[in-house]
Formats: structure tokens, sequence, C-alpha cells
């Protein structure tokens, strides 16, 4: 006998954040030719200083690098779809990136204004959703993620 789903779509918000993520890249992108192509001809300018300016661009581009790296899973954590059934629930990020968590594994469900957190265990390892309040029919996916989750 076929499972039966329930499903939800965000395209706008998908979207949304492939843009978001695309102008995050390219900043950094920018931001990091700026300083590799800027640090020789600073050194050349101020060749007493040159140890400084070196330090001071790998610490530019360490320090972008990691709030890029952390701005990115944070925003990994914001699914477009999700489909529920009576045995597990199925999130798709914007990445493309999809988590399967069955409902006996799920830790707990956070309903509050930044938005609807779902956070459970997949083989061990622990898996975070986040559903953004911006997400169409927001009131019945969170009524229904709290019922799967208080049913297990």
């Amino acid at each position: 006998m076929a499972e039966w789903f329930e499903e939800y779509e965000d395209e706008a918000g998908r979207a949304a954040a492939q843009r978001q993520m695309r102008r995050l890249v390219v900043a950094f992108a920018l931001v990091s030719g700026a300083v590799v192509a800027g640090a020789p001809v600073a050194a050349l300018v101020w060749p007493q200083a040159s140890a400084v300016v070196a330090g001071a661009g790998a610490v530019i581009l360490a320090g972008h690098g990691g709030w890029l790296v952390w701005r990115l899973v944070r925003m990994r954590r914001v699914v477009w779809r999700i489909a529920l059934s009576v045995h597990h629930l199925v999130a798709h990020d914007a990445t493309g990136l999809r988590r399967v968590v069955a409902w006996p594994d799920v830790s707990w469900v956070d309903v509050g204004a930044a938005g609807i957190d779902v956070v459970g265990r997949r083989m061990g390892r622990r898996v975070r959703i986040v559903v953004p309040p911006s997400f169409p029919d927001y009131g019945r996916v969170g009524h229904r993620l709290v019922t799967y989750a208080e049913a297990f």
C-alpha cells in the first residue's frame, strides 16, 4: 500500500534564499579579490609594514570566510518544501539538500516568532529544520508538525 504525504512548498522563499546565497558568495569573492590584489600593492607602497599588511589581509580573509560559512550554514536550515507523513518528515532546503527524520527520532518542536524549529537525530547526527514564518500555510504546517511530533 502506498504511503500518503501532505506536501507544502514555498517557491518564492526558495528563489529568495538562492539569490541571497549568491549575493553572499559574490560579496565574499569581491572582498577576497580586493584583499589579494591590494595586499601586494600596499606592501610595495609601505615596505616597512609588509608583515602587518600580510597579517591584516589574512585576518580579513579568515574572518570574512568564517562569517560566510556561518551564514550559509544557518541558511541551509531554512526549508522551502516539506512533506509530512505518518512515519517521517521530509524537508528540502534551497541548496537541494533533502533531510528525512522519522517521527520517533524528533527530539523537540519549537513554535516561536522566528519560525518552527524541528530538532531530531538521523543516524546519530543532529538534524535541525527551520520553517520560516513567511512560509505559506504556516499555521497549518505548524499544527500538523506539532500533532505528528506529539503522537510519537
